[in-house]
This record gives C-alpha cells, sequence and structure tokens, in this order.
C-alpha cells in the first residue's frame, strides 16, 4: 500500500513540474523496491524534463530490461528521445509502447509529435486522427491538429482546434503559445500580446511564447512594420481550375512579381533578424530573446560586419575578386538566417542541402565577369527567399 500511495505522490509532483522533489521520491522507492520497473519510468521522465538525456535513457532502458512487456517503459525511452530532439529513436520507441497498448492516446500524441518534427506532416495527421477518435478532448492533439492546419494555411480551422483544446486545458501553456501565434497572423497583435503573457505567467522559459512576444514588441514599430508582418511567414497559394489561365496571362510579367515579392520578403527578413539583434540589449526585451534567436543574430551580424570590411576594402582597391566574395556572402546571410529559423529537423537539412547547392552554383561561376556574378547572387537569394516562404496547395475539398 505504502508503495502506491508514493507512487501516486511522486506522479503528482511530477505534473505539479516538482521534479527534484520527484526524483527524490523516487530513488527512495527504488532503494526500497529494486524489482519494480514503473519507478525507473517515471525516474526517466523526471531526468528528460530536467534535460539529462544520457540518464533519462539509461533509466528507461532498465525499466524495459526488467518488464520488457509493459508498455510504459517505451513510452518513457520513447520521451527521453523526444526531449534531446531525436525523433525518429522516438518515434521507433513509442511503435514499440503502441504495439503492446494501442489505444492510449498520451502514447499516441507522442508519436504524432516525432512525425511532425520529421516533416512527415500526411502521417502525423493520421495518427491525430486516430488518438482523437480514441480520446475526442486530448488537447495535445487537438494542438497539434491545429499546428498542421496552420501549416497547410488553413488559419480557419486551425484557430477552431486551439480554440477546442484551451476549453479543454485554459492553463495549457503550448495552446496559449499557439493561439498567440494565430492571432498574430491574423493581425490582433493586442490579443496576440495578451495571449503570449498569459503563457509566460504560467510558464517563463516557454520560447514560443517568448518568441511571440518579442514579435508583438516589434511589430509596434510603425517604419518597418510593412515589412516585419510577413517577415518568416509562409505563403499558400491554391491551385484552381483557372489557376493555368491566370498564369499564361501574367506569363510575361511573373519574373517581375516573383522578384518583387522575394524583395519584399527578404527586406523583412533584414530588418527582422536585425531587430532581434537591437532587442538583444533592451531593458524588457533582453528576456524574451531565445538562444536559436541569439545564434541567428549572432551569425547575422558576423556575415555582415565581414561583407562591410570587404566592401570597404574592395572599393578601396578597386577588386572585382572581392566584390564577387561580398556578393556571395549576401547569398551565404539570407540562407544562413533562414536555415536558422527552421525548428522541424528535416526541414533544416533541406534547407542546408538546397543552401550548399545554390552557393556551390555561385562558386563555379566564380571565373566569370562580377556583373553575372552579381545577377546569380540575387537569383540565388531570391529563389531561396521564394522557396521557403511560398506552397502550392490543393484546392481544399
Amino acid at each position: 500500500m505504502e508503495y502506491f500511495s508514493t507512487i501516486e505522490k511522486a506522479v503528482y509532483l511530477i505534473g505539479i513540474k516538482r521534479t527534484k522533489d520527484a526524483v527524490s521520491i523516487l530513488k527512495d522507492v527504488i532503494t526500497n523496491y529494486p524489482e519494480a520497473a514503473h519507478p525507473h519510468s517515471l525516474l526517466s521522465l523526471c531526468y528528460a524534463d530536467s534535460k539529462q538525456h544520457k540518464a533519462a535513457i539509461e533509466e528507461a532502458k532498465l525499466a524495459i530490461s526488467m518488464e520488457p512487456d509493459s508498455s510504459f517503459p517505451h513510452y518513457a525511452l520513447a520521451y527521453a528521445h523526444f526531449s534531446r530532439e531525436k525523433f525518429s529513436q522516438a518515434e521507433y520507441a513509442i511503435r514499440q509502447a503502441l504495439a503492446i497498448d494501442p489505444d492510449i492516446d498520451s502514447y499516441i500524441h507522442i508519436l504524432a509529435a516525432s512525425l511532425f518534427n520529421q516533416g512527415m506532416y500526411k502521417e502525423c495527421m493520421n495518427a491525430v486522427q486516430h488518438g482523437l477518435q480514441i480520446n475526442p478532448n486530448n488537447n495535445d492533439l487537438l494542438t497539434l491538429k491545429s499546428l498542421l492546419y496552420t501549416n497547410k494555411g488553413d488559419l480557419k480551422r486551425a484557430d477552431e482546434f486551439i480554440n477546442k483544446s484551451l476549453y479543454e486545458d485554459p492553463e495549457n501553456t503550448i495552446a496559449l503559445a499557439r493561439k498567440g501565434w494565430l492571432d498574430l497572423d491574423k493581425g490582433s497583435y493586442k490579443s496576440a500580446q495578451t495571449t503570449f503573457l498569459s503563457a509566460l505567467s504560467k510558464d517563463p522559459m516557454n520560447e514560443a511564447a517568448r518568441e511571440g512576444l518579442l514579435e508583438v514588441y516589434k511589430l509596434k514599430s510603425k517604419v518597418f512594420n510593412f515589412f516585419i508582418s510577413k517577415s518568416f511567414r509562409t505563403f499558400y497559394f491554391e491551385f484552381r481550375w483557372y489557376t493555368i489561365f491566370l498564369i499564361l496571362i501574367f506569363i510575361k510579367t511573373l519574373p517581375i512579381w516573383f522578384f518583387l515579392l522575394s524583395v519584399y520578403l527578404l527586406a523583412g527578413w533584414y530588418l527582422s533578424v536585425l531587430f532581434n539583434y537591437i532587442l538583444r540589449f533592451g531593458e524588457k526585451t533582453k528576456y524574451l530573446i531565445t538562444d536559436r534567436q541569439k545564434k541567428q543574430s549572432d551569425v547575422f551580424i558576423i556575415i555582415n560586419l565581414v561583407v562591410g570590411v570587404l566592401t570597404v576594402i574592395a572599393g578601396i582597391k578597386e577588386s572585382h575578386m572581392l566584390w564577387k566574395v561580398v556578393f556571395i556572402l549576401l547569398a551565404v546571410l539570407f540562407i544562413a538566417i533562414g536555415t536558422l529559423e527552421i525548428e522541424v529537423k528535416k526541414d533544416k537539412w533541406m534547407s542546408i542541402g538546397w543552401g550548399v547547392l545554390l552557393i556551390g552554383i555561385l562558386f563555379l561561376m566564380f571565373s566569370y565577369s562580377l556583373y553575372i556574378v552579381a545577377i546569380a547572387s540575387v537569383f540565388v537569394i531570391c529563389t531561396y527567399g521564394l522557396g521557403w516562404s511560398v506552397r502550392f496547395v490543393r484546392t481544399s475539398d
């Protein structure tokens, strides 16, 4: 009886984020009940939450060795892999858990989230639908479904499901942050700010809410709002029966429109990251900058400084070779900040692959004239920017 009451207390402490207290209790339980696997699984969850990834995996594997036919140790291992962003390993482990207990919605959420972070959006949606059939009120799955609709450009459905999620759990900080970003995408800056502040009051380290509130502060600048409001956003265009006719009508001017769109988007990228760097020194905003944004703005400043120095030297020496390097570095700049903006690992690697290919083409053209290298660099920057921002989708049913 004492064992079960102690385990219940540990589970409660984990639920309210008192991880250290839970760890202390679980270690005592393991000492008193060395043959029990469940405390090791719970201890693994605690270590994963406190970023002690190696210890988390070791405890989960120990629990699996003790009870291989129990699903929870496999779930603990999946959670440990997920917390260190090893999503393919998390997927494999959670499928082992689901092979034993296929109808546990919390397991299905780990599977769906792992698929999402691997860029497997169709498979993710199938998993989410299955999980919601089991438990229609699972707020984690509802939040993920909202994110999937956001990725498809369907903000109306995204808003519908995030509201359902918050109805089930108004204190869910992940859902609150997602709601804030939806408000931001719709231009409701005041509502977004309120939602982000609500999320941060409950979880000050919520990165999505910190980035969102920072975005609100940036958008308050009327001078740059026109550009920054669309920076690092994805635009969706639906193919309809008349799309081909519009393309044929405007075929001659399409290159001009694509060029203007890419210039607009890339100006927003540049100004957005520049603002991030400036806001790092603000009293109210320096705490909102995330590690990813710090890395992004550091790379931005370093490349800009190198470009600035090389531009001065190239101007003084009238060196065409240095001017070519400057143009290539500008392409590297936009590819770098675009890649650092991406969170899904599969998409990030795809961005790196395209970036290496495009920069490689520029280096192959290095022996050509300065004019050609400059035009090619602009073309590479615009191509990357449009490829990053624009998605073509099928007409909605």
